[in-house]
């Protein structure tokens, strides 16, 4: 039969409902900024994007820019070029800037200004010099060096790992292994000036390698 209790003399329950989610946190990009181009070729810039809940397969999704322009010394890329990041691994994204490009801004002395966005949908980040409005600056060169930097990518048993993606960070010196025997299983970054540089390493499902 039906009977009342009085509340004040009821188990005390709690329960927890979402009725939302929402992200407040932007995606972080990590990037050593490019100073120096040289001429010849499509030019790869890397950069890390990262993101608390979103990746490149989720709604939204992930995704990251390169806005560039070199019709001047001091155009702003906010209006100019886009370019569509890949992943290529690791949280790794590539952007390719054409030799068309890189090429008539040596022409012309403009050089490239340049700086990255990511969004994951709702909070959007832009990667630009440290006072957050400035873009950065790359001067284009013809490098006339026959110097190479060269090396075999393993895993952690030796064995000759293939399809890593190896490039010197702050440069557009990039190049893969591709090969499965480390008879020939090397990565060669050609045509890059002699200095020191950071070489970085990386391929999915495997963590990053850095070297000096």
């Amino acid at each position: 039969s039906d009977s009342s209790t009085p509340l004040e003399q009821t188990v005390v329950r709690s329960f927890t409902t979402v009725s939302s989610l929402t992200d407040v946190v932007a995606p972080q990009i990590i990037h050593r900024p490019v100073m120096q181009m040289a001429t010849g070729g499509d030019r790869t810039i890397f950069s890390r994007v990262t993101d608390n809940i979103a990746t490149t397969t989720s709604t939204p999704a992930l995704s990251s820019t390169l806005k560039y322009c070199n019709s001047s010394s001091s155009c702003d890329p906010t209006s100019g070029t886009s370019v569509a990041g890949t992943l290529v691994g690791a949280g790794y994204f590539k952007y390719v800037i054409p030799q068309a490009v890189v090429d008539h801004a040596n022409t012309t002395a403009n050089g490239l200004r340049y700086f990255l966005m990511a969004t994951d949908g709702t909070n959007t980040t832009n990667f630009k010099q440290p006072d957050g409005t400035s873009p950065f600056s790359i001067s284009i060169a013809a490098l006339a060096t026959t110097h190479k930097l060269a090396g075999i990518t393993t895993d952690s048993t030796s064995a000759c790992l293939a399809g890593v993606t190896v490039f010197a960070d702050g440069t557009t010196f990039s190049n893969i292994a591709s090969a499965t025997t480390c008879a020939g299983g090397v990565y060669s970054l050609g045509s890059i000036p002699p200095g020191s540089y950071d070489i970085v390493a990386f391929k999915e499902g495997y963590g990053e390698k850095r070297m000096q």
